[in-house]
């Protein structure tokens, strides 16, 4: 008996507000919506103002975690998760660790901010992804 395989569609975008490209796809299925970035990426995402959006960041937010909709995200180099925060001018989110590679699971928020973090990680929307072993 063979296994039938489901084929899926893949989009790559280099979009930083993602709730956009959420509201797009959902126009087209209502299959689960998959979601791959990485740590530094996420940190962005959290720590964005989405001052356009009348409920700032929990509507920001809800709109990209809405109907289905998880992020896994891979670990970044420490020294390229640090410049790249260091070039951002939102500073509440940091590294707990020392570790070479920083995975979601190493960053600390700035209240509110934590709560909301812990509530995505729990919820199991936001996934960490390991990097093989070489």
């Amino acid at each position: 008996m063979g296994r039938t395989a489901e084929r899926s569609t893949l989009v790559i975008t280099d979009q930083t507000d993602l709730y956009p490209v959420v509201e797009y796809l959902r126009r087209y299925t209502s299959h689960p919506i998959r979601l791959v970035g990485d740590a530094l990426a996420f940190a962005r995402l959290l720590s964005r103002s989405y001052s356009t959006l009348p409920g700032t960041t929990l509507e920001g937010i809800g709109k990209l975690f809405s109907e289905n909709v998880k992020l896994y995200c891979y670990p970044v180099p420490r020294a390229v998760f640090l410049e790249g925060r260091n070039q951002d001018k939102d500073q509440r989110i940091t590294v707990s660790s020392e570790t070479a590679l920083v995975s979601v699971d190493d960053l600390r928020c700035e209240p509110p901010l934590d709560h909301l973090y812990r509530y995505l990680r729990e919820a199991d929307w936001l996934v960490p992804l390991a990097l093989p072993k070489t």
